[in-house]
């Protein structure tokens, strides 16, 4: 079987939430019945329906978030991650210091003062995020 590509597993991806959003609503349907039974004292009614909606919560997130296994259709949110987002990601030293270097001036010297309250910070002096303050005298 031939790995998936990146649009199979969005449109999988999607599918799952449309699942996912139609769990909710039995979830939430099942939550409100639990709370009507309680209500009129039938316990037992309660807590099956209760039972049941921790379950089916459970299944749906378990199924679409925490497994690794893939690149099964229900495990494909962490297929993605793993096959598509890192290495597409990839942001090296020198490529922030390119884009700091053809930025304008007020953008390196925001960055200079940034890095400058950080230092500051860390000798536990006053730092203020956005309202850079002169350095002491």
């Amino acid at each position: 079987m031939a790995d998936p590509t990146r649009s199979e597993v969005l449109a999988n991806i999607k599918t799952r939430l449309t699942v996912i959003h139609a769990n909710h609503d039995y979830v939430d349907g099942k939550l409100e019945d639990s709370g009507d039974a309680a209500q009129i004292g039938n316990w037992l009614s309660a807590i099956n329906h209760l039972i049941n909606a921790v379950s089916v919560a459970y299944n749906s997130l378990d199924s679409f978030a925490y497994r690794y296994a893939a690149p099964e259709p229900e495990y494909m949110l962490w297929y993605y991650l793993k096959n598509f987002t890192i290495d597409v990601a990839e942001l090296t030293a020198g490529m922030i210091l390119t884009a700091w270097v053809e930025a304008d001036k007020e953008t390196r010297m925001f960055t200079v003062l940034t890095l400058d309250e950080l230092r500051r910070e860390a000798w536990n002096e006053p730092f203020t995020y956005f309202a850079i303050q002169p350095p002491p005298a």
